[in-house]
């Protein structure tokens, strides 16, 4: 082959628009989530330190409440948004108008409630002051979230990457300037408020000025729409808090106090490295909505590619976390927790799960299967319950893990084999009898070696992952050049390497 022909051809490979996006987009997200997590870690310190113990106490309770109400607020709009947008991008300031207009109105209830609460029932000025004030900004972030689903329609996260950074920017600097007036517990949290208001302000701004997006205020009247096309996602959402929530609780009244601080420990390393499954959840949200717009086809030849590249990185992560969870759990919380190690590693499968969880959600909510969802959301959560209910008292919380493990299983099965069979794919194939195999294998021996020391493990899970890798790359999981979709442009044509 001659040289310059040789180099021409070098020259075209590049990787496919499906690709670049996923890549400027994640780039964007993964800056937004990492300045949110320091400003929240160096928030918590410093203001902790201020207001005392009792200040801090009385914050946590209060944004404890919120939150919780929160979701009450959100309506799960902002995922129902995101479809709407890319559908009807025309439409962005109908549909986020009167989105918002039924959000301000169960905020403006939810803080009424919160109020007649504190100054009836459970009388106590303090708390009622503290909770108002993070209430109205914890309210107007849901609002916010909701907002910024026009750049996640649009995927343009960089926007939204801006507005948060400048947001936590505000705050870091809005509280040190509190501390440094020596401001009481509600002034500090007033400035804080004002840096969500900033946040706001500067989002709504882009959305406007770089989206297209006409007047909301006009557009903020009462609409049945919202409330109907929105219900679906609104009890998904709350099906799901209560299924994250529920196992603390039946520990609570079964066990002692002390199991669910072991349990929350182990749950809480896993939650931090499901940080960069959810960072995949909004970047393929939007991506899955456009390829369903143009053609199904087209959206069930990404959906098979990314649930490849998901089922592999998740499985080689859980793997790895396995191999070094005592180590993790003995560096953030002591000695004390090392109780912890066992029930770690019977919640770990939940790793590679969750990946695909948050895939399969947003494919069911593309696929208008949200009501599918939620009715499994709710037949899980309360199979869970009834599971752990037997197994907690008779196990404790390893019976709890257990529960959460078997629910976890039954869900990730459910969907995975359910959208396969209404896209028209395959599911018993030799690729995907060997994932599993391996999924299966995988941890249950990295189970039965936590008791050894980190170098056998290291050397056991090790030896486990090279060898998952080279079945992935004989089995065809493992082809990037399928699933990054690269191209080859020659001079005459436009060639696929991607395969469905």
């Amino acid at each position: 082959m001659p040289f310059p022909l040789l180099s021409r051809r070098l020259r075209s490979y590049r990787f496919s628009d499906a690709l670049n996006g996923i890549a400027r987009n994640l780039s964007a997200t993964v800056v937004a989530r990492g300045v949110s997590m320091t400003v929240t870690v160096l928030f918590t310190a410093l203001f902790s330190r201020h207001v005392g113990v009792g200040g801090f106490g009385q914050y946590a309770y209060a944004l404890s409440l919120t939150t919780l109400l929160g979701g009450l607020c959100g309506f799960g709009l902002d995922n129902w948004a995101i479809r709407e947008l890319v559908h009807a991008p025309n439409d962005s300031a109908r549909i986020i108008g009167q989105a918002l207009f039924l959000q301000v109105l169960l905020s403006i209830l939810c803080l009424g409630g919160l109020a007649a609460y504190f100054t009836f029932v459970h009388r106590d000025p303090a708390v009622l002051s503290v909770t108002l004030i993070v209430g109205a900004y914890t309210f107007l972030d849901v609002s916010g979230l909701l907002v910024i689903s026009v750049f996640r329609a649009r995927e343009v996260m960089a926007y939204e990457a801006i507005a948060v950074s400048i947001g936590n920017a505000a705050l870091l600097l809005l509280t040190l300037a509190g501390i440094a007036l020596h401001l009481g517990i509600r002034g500090v949290l007033a400035l804080v408020s004002t840096s969500y208001l900033l946040k706001f302000i500067i989002t709504v701004w882009y959305a406007k000025r770089r989206c297209g997006v006409g007047s909301l205020t006009r557009e903020m009247r009462p609409a049945a729409t919202p409330l109907r096309a929105g219900f679906p996602f609104f009890v998904s959402s709350i099906g799901s808090t209560v299924y994250a929530n529920y196992p603390r609780l039946i520990l609570a009244v079964f066990v002692a106090l002390p199991m669910v601080g072991l349990y929350a420990a182990a749950e809480r390393v896993i939650a931090l490295v499901l940080v960069a499954s959810g960072i995949l959840d909004i970047v393929v949200y939007p991506m899955f909505a456009r390829r369903i717009e143009h053609s199904s086809e087209a959206f069930t030849r990404v959906y098979q590619q990314v649930v490849d590249f998901t089922l592999v990185v998740g499985l080689l992560i859980g793997v790895g976390v396995a191999a070094v969870l005592p180590e993790i759990v003995r560096i953030l919380f002591g000695s004390a927790y090392r109780d912890a190690v066992p029930v770690g590693m019977l919640l770990v499968p939940g790793i590679a799960m969750s990946a695909l969880g948050y895939v399969s959600a947003r494919a069911m909510f593309v696929l208008h299967r949200e009501k599918l969802m939620s009715v499994t959301v709710a037949a899980t959560t309360a199979a869970g319950i009834a599971i752990a209910f037997f197994l907690v008292r008779s196990y404790g919380v390893k019976g709890m893990a257990v529960t959460t493990l078997i629910t976890s299983a039954f869900g990730y099965l459910f969907y995975f084999i359910y959208l396969r069979i209404k896209l028209g794919l395959p599911w018993i194939t030799a690729k995907y009898v060997t994932f599993f195999a391996l999924f299966v294998t995988a941890f249950g021996v990295s189970y039965a070696a936590q008791a050894g020391g980190l170098l056998q493990r290291l050397l056991v899970n090790g030896a486990m992952l090279l060898l998952m890798v080279v079945l992935f790359w004989m089995t065809g999981m493992l082809d990037w050049l399928r699933v990054f979709q690269v191209r080859v442009v020659s001079d005459d044509a436009t060639v696929s390497v991607a395969s469905s």
